[in-house]
């Protein structure tokens, strides 16, 4: 590990190997949302397709939805990969905290709980759906 990466490389970097190859991490479009197409969506494609500014707050909030649950399930590989389809927002929000707290950066990096937040944040989401 490359002791200048920050964690959000790291799980970048995870995320990545994740949905490479033959069998990326994927979720069926056709379980999520209409509007999302009907075919197994790798993480990163369906990543790209959440942050386009047409895709509507329902489909977003459907597909976390399933990856919350995925993550609660399955734990491991899951629990990552809803990691790496929140992470432009993550670095979104770092990047405003390491300006507003300029010498807090490097607890921020350092910080058991900004790890273990992601699992703790999953507890609302019920685990079946409505």
């Amino acid at each position: 590990m490359d002791p200048d990466s920050s964690f959000l490389d790291i799980l970048e970097r995870s995320f990545r190997l994740l949905v490479a190859g033959p069998a990326p991490l994927a979720v069926d479009g056709r379980e999520i949302h209409p509007d999302l197409p009907a075919r197994p969506i790798p993480l990163d494609e369906l990543r790209t397709l959440l942050l386009e500014e047409a895709t509507g707050f329902a489909v977003r909030n459907a597909a976390l939805a399933v990856l919350i649950r995925r993550a609660k399930q399955d734990r491991g590989a899951w629990v990552v990969g809803l990691a790496g389809v929140l992470l432009p927002g993550l670095r979104r929000l770092a990047g405003r905290l390491a300006r507003d707290f300029p010498g807090e950066v490097a607890d921020m990096r350092t910080c058991p709980r900004s790890r273990g937040g992601i699992r703790t944040s999953c507890s609302p989401v019920p685990s079946r759906p409505a």
